[in-house]
């Protein structure tokens, strides 16, 4: 969001968020959801981007269903050395993962927010 208040330079945040892997595994009727989403942010200041911290910065994360509509799970994860995981069950075939699917957050390519899961023997 904007920051600044007065007469002064206002300070323009942004997230760059994006999906690096979702798995899922089959266990029994249900399925074992493991996502990785790489996290950074950055302001703009004096025409330039610059580096901000990530950590601790809650980011909401969510499954769908097969298709790919209905959500199966959505939990809010903390980032922790940039990154947010994300390991759940659930009842079903999920078909994709997606961080900040509100689109609550500022970010510059919203493209790489969702992953389709991949399915995997172990």
């Amino acid at each position: 969001g904007q920051r600044g208040g007065g007469d002064g330079p206002r300070l323009l945040e942004e997230l760059a968020h994006r999906a690096d892997t979702a798995v899922a595994i089959r266990i029994g009727a249900a399925y074992q959801v493991r996502a990785v989403f790489s996290v950074g942010r950055t302001a703009l200041r004096g025409g330039r981007d610059v580096a901000l911290a990530v950590e601790g910065l809650p980011m909401e994360v969510t499954v769908f269903g097969a298709d790919g509509v209905t959500v199966m799970h959505s939990s809010v994860v903390r980032v922790l050395h940039g990154r947010v995981e994300l390991s759940v069950e659930v009842n079903g075939l999920p078909h994709a993962v997606e961080i900040d699917p509100r689109m609550l957050r500022i970010d510059r390519d919203r493209s790489n927010n969702r992953l389709m899961v991949a399915f995997s023997q172990q």
